[in-house]
């Protein structure tokens, strides 16, 4: 009956340190809940950054100019403009 009982007496012991400390408690809890808020809207607004990084250099990539020629190295174009 004993083993029982423990979970009940430590409650018991528990309840009036947390009625004491209650306002603290709760400025904890915000403070913690505020803080992984911000934590996750920073690697949030990191990672959408990171996305449309990877876009543009994709968009970069896969875009061909409009007056170059493809088969020519970029110094045999200025060779003969000179």
């Amino acid at each position: 009956m004993q083993l029982q009982d423990a979970p009940a007496a430590y409650l018991f012991k528990l309840w009036p340190w947390f009625e004491a400390n209650r306002i603290r408690i709760i400025w904890g809890g915000g403070v913690i809940v505020v803080a992984a808020g911000l934590i996750s809207f920073y690697s949030w607004q990191r990672d959408q950054k990171e996305i449309a990084a990877g876009k543009a250099l994709t968009q970069l990539m896969t875009s061909v100019p409009r007056n170059a020629i493809t088969g020519q190295p970029a110094d045999s174009q200025q060779a003969d403009l000179i």
